[in-house]
């Protein structure tokens, strides 16, 4: 039967990427899904070429890095910068319209203890948080989701019945370690493609393939808390920018019940209780998640901060000379800012950042 969308997806095609958030590998999957390993990766492959992206979640903190969203007037070199330049630290970037004024979100994991000096550095005037914590859509155990003609869908009208039974947290590695830079290097490699084969990469930055495996099984493979599943332009833009009050005591379990559903990818838990949320809905989801935040008691209020007319932007962690022995470094971004204020081309750099497609 022909499918009636490229995200449409069969039961088996399903069950594959239901594995995916807490497997290592094609044959973890294979193994949890009762499917070949050779079928799995054939089919993931396919899968990515209909719009679905795998990512390798990690957790920041334990890796000596602090979360932090910043909301902006719209500065062009930032979004944009000339060059191919990338601005280490930066983990997405949304423009956003209020009105006919452009405006910009930052969501960046900064060397932890400098938050304020990276927030200084940019130069960006705005509203400058922390983040306590970042949830997003899991197709494992998302619990406001169902498929409907093989289509993920939201299903927030049911979230009265599933409310208490949410945890209000994030699962969190069980150490805390700042990498080394053939650390840094794995990390990005894992979070632009968890099944990523390494040997294949190696060639790129001169690291011997005994080496490379010893740093991913003795240092980088246990900040890895699970994958995620994002589906590329599910629904078109226009997309919103939410600004949510939650009653108190509710925020990071709202924040998590937001992500329930893949209507909300990414959620962030602000420092002030406010949760930002970029909703990627279809028009009917939409309504729902309105009516729903009206009407929710554990909703104080709600704002549209403005509405987003083209893909989000999305990055690695940076890697290369971005850490000393004890802490990542900011000297990366100042030679970045620096490089784009002078408009140079042709520059040497000594770190390196993936633009996640």
């Amino acid at each position: 039967m022909r499918k009636i969308s490229k995200h449409s997806l069969t039961p088996t095609e399903y069950k594959i990427l239901s594995a995916v958030p807490r497997a290592r590998s094609y044959a973890e999957i294979s193994r949890m899904a009762g499917i070949s390993t050779s079928y799995v990766s054939r089919k993931i492959e396919e899968l990515y070429g209909r719009g679905f992206r795998i990512r390798g979640i990690f957790d920041l903190e334990a890796l000596g890095l602090s979360e932090v969203f910043l909301l902006a007037e719209y500065d062009d070199e930032i979004f944009s910068p000339p060059n191919g330049v990338q601005i280490p630290y930066i983990l997405r970037k949304i423009k956003y319209w209020r009105g006919k004024t452009p405006l910009m979100a930052i969501y960046a994991a900064v060397p932890e203890g400098q938050e304020e000096e990276f927030s200084e550095a940019l130069g960006l005037e705005g509203i400058f948080r922390r983040v306590v914590m970042t949830t997003r859509w899991r197709i494992d155990t998302a619990r406001l989701t169902e498929l409907r003609n093989g289509i993920p869908v939201s299903a927030y009208e049911r979230l009265s019945e599933v409310y208490d039974s949410i945890e209000p947290y994030e699962p969190r590695a069980n150490e805390k370690r700042v990498p080394d830079r053939v650390d840094t290097w794995l990390i990005a490699e894992l979070m632009r493609n968890p099944y990523v084969k390494i040997a294949s990469r190696l060639r790129y930055v001169g690291v011997k393939q005994q080496v490379a495996s010893y740093h991913l099984s003795r240092h980088v493979e246990r900040f890895i808390i699970y994958n995620t599943v994002r589906i590329k332009e599910r629904a078109r833009p226009p997309y919103r920018l939410l600004g949510i009050n939650a009653a108190k005591g509710e925020e990071r379990r709202l924040g998590r019940a937001l992500a329930q559903a893949p209507a909300v990818y990414e959620a962030y838990v602000l420092e002030d209780g406010i949760i930002m949320a970029l909703v990627e809905a279809y028009k009917w989801e939409e309504g729902d998640l309105y009516r729903l935040l009206r009407d929710s008691e554990y909703v104080e209020d709600f704002e549209e901060m403005g509405f987003v007319m083209e893909e989000p932007r999305a990055y690695s962690t940076p890697y290369g000379n971005v850490v000393t022995e004890k802490s990542w470094i900011l000297d990366p971004l100042y030679a970045s800012l620096y490089t784009i204020k002078r408009k140079t081309e042709n520059v040497s750099r000594d770190y390196f950042v993936y633009e996640l497609d």
